[in-house]
């Protein structure tokens, strides 16, 4: 599995210093539509804007007017429910996140059955992949994670990192150490919730312990069981 592209991202989020706004996330949900209609800004902007206003809306330059919105869902068929999931992505991927932490099978399912079908949404995607991983169809979980990393520079902070911590689980599962060892070096916080932290840390130990590194992995686990004790604190 490819990564470079993921570990790019990951850089550029941790010198990122942006408020994320709705219209930040329908840009990049705008463009990832487009792509996936094999369109281009051209077609997309044909009496809805210029191709100079569609382009710095997709790349987050801008905050769009209503009536532009409204053309441009319509024009690539944007639903209002794919808007709700952009709008609630935060409450989603940490309703996603709790339920992953407790292993709670019923609770992660509602949350997928709340997203299932709506396409073009990094957010949407990652809790896909998450109920892949639990339900251990890691071809599915493949196909959508490299396919989300070849354009996870559109990614908001939040599903970011759910997404790397949910590539990480793949690559530990399928046993990829080297590509995994890649993609942990350049990891670290903050992340969005205490759950995901110690879910983080808790892939930590579980690759030491697998790569028989058994000084790191002490060290991994005294700290988690103190993440563990502030929490239930």
């Amino acid at each position: 599995m490819d990564i470079k592209k993921l570990i790019l991202s990951i850089g550029k989020e941790k010198h990122k210093d942006k408020e994320i706004t709705t219209s930040y996330l329908m840009g990049a949900l705008a463009k990832r539509k487009r792509l996936s209609l094999k369109m281009t800004q051209q077609e997309v902007a044909k009496d809805i804007c210029s191709i100079s206003y569609l382009s710095k809306f997709e790349s987050n330059k801008l905050i769009p007017n209503d009536a532009f919105l409204n053309s441009l869902m319509e024009k690539m068929d944007i639903k209002k429910w794919d808007m709700y999931a952009l709008k609630n992505s935060k409450d989603l991927l940490i309703k996603a996140t709790k339920s992953y932490f407790k292993y709670d099978r019923d609770g992660y399912k509602e949350v997928y059955e709340m997203v299932e079908g709506i396409d073009n949404n990094h957010c949407v995607d990652t809790i896909i992949i998450g109920w892949n991983l639990l339900n251990d169809n890691y071809d599915k979980a493949k196909e959508l994670i490299e396919n989300n990393q070849k354009i996870s520079s559109s990614m908001d902070n939040d599903t970011l990192w759910l997404f790397t911590y949910f590539s990480c689980v793949y690559l530990l599962k399928t046993k990829e150490y080297g590509t995994l060892s890649e993609l942990i070096s350049c990891i670290e916080g903050p992340y969005f919730c205490d759950e995901l932290r110690i879910l983080f840390l808790n892939l930590y130990y579980d690759y030491y312990i697998e790569t028989k590194r058994p000084i790191v992995a002490k060290e991994v686990y005294d700290k988690l069981i103190v993440e563990y004790k502030n929490k239930l604190l």
